[in-house]
């Protein structure tokens, strides 16, 4: 297919030009799939689409550009993307059907045809033209996944590290800003961290110092039966650490052991067949319920840790702890999603967007594409940019304050549709953590709650079976759902699972996930047909198990409070959550009808580095510390190392004087208002402030500097870094490393606090200058601001 002269050389062309040719190649080897009418059937459609995009990309001869897209070109794009999309899937259910191998061949080509042309479709449906006009060619730019490019830029960071989520204002080709929150690419990896923590465990049995204290564990393993017809002496250190190893190494199938002996299911599954990932889950959730802790939880199923060594204790106990707090969404997503580990997380808010968008709900969710950015240094980072929700992010840090804006009775009922549907959109999507702190309020000049927007859809799309009677976690099972907009009703009755398989496409789902969402459509289509039409709450409450159909103005008219009264519904979830943070912020914010409202979200006008050098930097310096251990750098937890019974005196004051850091950091941020962040640090204003931290990191400095100093002598070399890879064992090296960073981390912050170098003083001066002209833009601002309202 030739392209025409006139068309613009766009990078979509050239994709969509490249898969056509492609296809084309493979349709004339003969395989057993070409000569299916399903291929035929696409191929026409496909052949008719691209002769319409074509039409649409052509060059308007006057201005030399292509013709912007009006309502009725949309239309008739959008008509036919649908058709080419259904024969799509027609074909690849049926090449599926037939055991093809559908990453290769025909079929993988229009795999990727249809991952094309799924986000084409998702843009076009999101395309406004009396808001935006474009043209074709733009639209579909926009639908790829972008890099942006932030070298040079400054930008701002929500936590000081970037493996966190990262603010970011987003230019678009056309000038647009979307302001919103990027996350790096994330994996699940709690089996992952699992072993390491039974690795780390173990390692310690080679250490000879935990080795002399075997005496007491070889008796007691004799005592218990351990070495049947074997005397004391025939008994070796080897055959002892092994006996000691084994409970430790088979945590796992001991717990899944346990499981399956006491009849446990794991939502209906059986724990013989369930996932390493889903078992774990359960297994942290069994150590988060028990009030005794992790060694009362394991000696339920055959571990008993008072039997182990202290410190291959501490590491099994500090490590389930960690897997139940830091590791809670990893838990999440392999427990209630079934995912595994290296699957893939965040781009499930992207597709969220995308089914959101197929059912005509763009405003339900907040919008997230898939996207990379450069980062200062150049490189590369892959993940999901997410806009800002509208409205007030009420359960969010800080909504406390936003709650002057919102009556004591903030739901009148307008906001019920919004809340059925996206009741609805979360069945769906399979979405397992659902609640009333990830969705922002619409709140009118009187204090109502007129709708809502939900954020954070990454816990999206498993594969788990929902029990149509009780849910699953956060999500609620068909027979849950109790209510349904008829507008919504409609949508799902007319949604044909090529449309949803098609949505979901090029978003990173596997196809037995695609296909979860679908069977759960088809769930929901039976509900929505054997549903009963209902206009009261009295209606509701006759109708059973049944689905209740309701206008979405009859809907409105129903008590919210009423609604929130079904057990397992969004609705329940809201109000719980309103309740609990109503309570709390009424001591403090009545509500006032003429509070100002929120400035819109923005963004500091210094980038990640000058930060450092800004008030609000002071406590992010002194966090490094803390950070640095949690990254996995060093790879073992602070909490709980001074406990260790081999712990020296040095050790111990390290840790002690990180711990009254960390401490003094948090204390420094709560101190800094939000007004005093941008200024620099010789300020005045933030002087006691910034003495204290320093006062704090002394502390740091010298216990680092005495640890060093020992171990310098014990290993007789005269510099710190010569103490790399001088540890005796892993267990030594490891506390080595964390000194040297440690002491790396205060050099930074007395570089940044008083420079020595001219390039450090420079590089000061500048960073102070940047500041002095941000604050004075603001406080201008400020004034042309408070001087229109007069």
């Amino acid at each position: 297919m030739a392209p025409p002269r006139n068309i613009p050389k766009f990078p979509t062309y050239d994709e969509r030009l490249s898969l056509m040719e492609e296809l084309r190649q493979a349709t004339e080897t003969g395989d057993v799939l070409t000569s299916g009418q399903y291929l035929k059937q696409y191929v026409d459609k496909l052949k008719q689409l691209n002769e319409l995009m074509d039409q649409y990309s052509e060059i308007d001869e006057e201005f030399g550009l292509p013709v912007t897209l009006d309502d009725d070109g949309k239309r008739e794009l959008l008509e036919a993307m649908e058709e080419t999309a259904k024969a799509g899937e027609l074909f690849l259910a049926d090449a599926e059907n037939k055991q093809a191998n559908m990453k290769v061949g025909i079929q993988g080509i229009v795999g990727r045809m249809q991952n094309m042309l799924s986000r084409d479709f998702d843009m076009l449906n999101l395309y406004d033209p009396k808001k935006n006009p474009l043209s074709f060619p733009e639209i579909q730019s926009s639908a790829r996944t972008q890099v942006v490019d932030f070298r040079g830029k400054q930008m701002g960071i929500m936590t000081n590290k970037l493996s966190g989520r990262i603010p970011m204002t987003v230019v678009d080709a056309n000038g647009n800003r979307h302001p919103g929150v990027f996350t790096k690419a994330s994996y699940v990896s709690i089996k992952r961290d699992y072993e390491d923590m039974i690795r780390q465990a173990v390692s310690y049995y080679d250490d000879p110092a935990v080795r002399r204290q075997l005496g007491p564990y070889k008796t007691a393993l004799i005592n218990d039966g351990a070495f049947p017809g074997m005397d004391r002496e025939q008994i070796t250190e080897e055959m002892v650490v092994d006996k000691l190893k084994e409970p430790i190494r088979n945590i796992l199938p001991k717990y899944r052991d346990y499981l399956i002996q006491s009849n446990q299911k794991l939502y209906g599954q059986d724990p013989a067949t369930a996932s390493d990932e889903q078992v774990l889950g359960f297994l942290y959730n069994e150590v988060m319920g028990e009030k005794e802790g992790p060694v009362a939880a394991m000696k339920k199923f055959g571990v008993d840790l008072m039997r182990q060594p202290e410190e291959v204790m501490d590491e099994l106990t500090e490590g389930l702890k960690r897997g139940v707090t830091e590791g809670l969404s990893d838990v999440v997503n392999g427990r209630d999603l079934g995912l595994r580990d290296g699957d893939r997380v965040d781009q499930r808010n992207s597709a969220m967007s995308a089914m959101a968008g197929v059912l005509g709900l763009n405003s339900l969710c907040a919008r997230s594409v898939n996207m990379k950015y450069l980062d200062e240094e150049g490189i590369e980072h892959e993940g999901t940019f997410m806009e800002f929700a509208e409205g007030l992010d009420l359960m969010g840090k800080g909504g406390s304050k936003l709650f002057a804006h919102v009556s004591d009775a903030p739901f009148d009922g307008r906001a019920n549709p919004s809340l059925a549907n996206l009741q609805v959109l979360d069945f769906l999507s399979g979405n397992v953590d659902r609640h009333g702190g990830n969705m922002t309020y619409k709140v009118d000049e009187n204090g109502k709650i007129t709708g809502v927007q939900a954020f954070d859809n990454d816990t999206s799309f498993g594969v788990v079976p929902i029990d149509k009677n009780n849910g699953i976690f956060r999500l609620a099972g068909v027979n849950q759902l109790k209510v349904i907009t008829e507008s919504m009703s409609k949508k799902i009755a007319n949604l044909s699972p090529e449309m949803l398989k098609f949505s979901l496409r090029g978003r990173g789902l596997t196809d037995q996930e695609i296909q979860a969402s679908c069977q759960r459509l088809s769930e929901l289509k039976r509900a929505i047909k054997n549903g009963v039409k209902a206009k009261t709450m009295d209606d509701i409450n006759a109708s059973g198990k049944k689905l209740c159909i309701v206008k979405d103005e009859d809907l409105k008219k129903i008590s919210f409070d009423d609604l929130a009264r079904q057990k397992h519904t969004l609705f329940e979830n809201v109000k719980a959550y309103m309740d609990a943070k109503m309570k709390k912020a009424r001591e403090k914010y009545p509500f006032n009808r003429d509070a100002e409202k929120p400035a819109p979200r923005k963004f500091e006008e210094v980038n990640t580095t000058d930060r450092s050098y800004t008030a609000g930097g002071i406590s992010e310096s002194m966090s490094d510390m803390a950070r640095m251990i949690k990254n996995d750098v060093t790879g073992f937890v602070v909490s709980g190392l001074s406990k260790f019974l081999h712990s020296s005196g040095p050790w111990r004051s390290m840790i002690s004087a990180v711990k009254n850091a960390e401490a003094v950091s948090r204390q420094v941020k709560r101190e800094i208002k939000m007004e005093y962040e941008g200024l620099s640090r010789d300020d005045p204003r933030v002087k006691a402030q910034l003495d204290k931290a320093d006062r704090a990191m002394k502390q740091v400095e010298d216990a680092t500097n005495a640890y060093l100093q020992r171990k310098m002598r014990e290993k007789h070399v005269k510099d710190p870094e010569d103490l790399v890879g001088k540890g005796k064992h892993a267990y030594e090296q490891k506390r080595i490393d964390y000194a040297l960073k440690l002491r790396k981390s205060i050099m930074k912050y007395k570089a940044i606090q008083n420079p020595e170098s001219k390039a450090e003083k420079d590089a000061k001066a500048h960073v102070q200058e940047k500041i002095k002209l941000s604050n004075a833009r603001k406080a201008k601002a400020a004034q042309q601001g408070a001087a229109m309202k007069r």
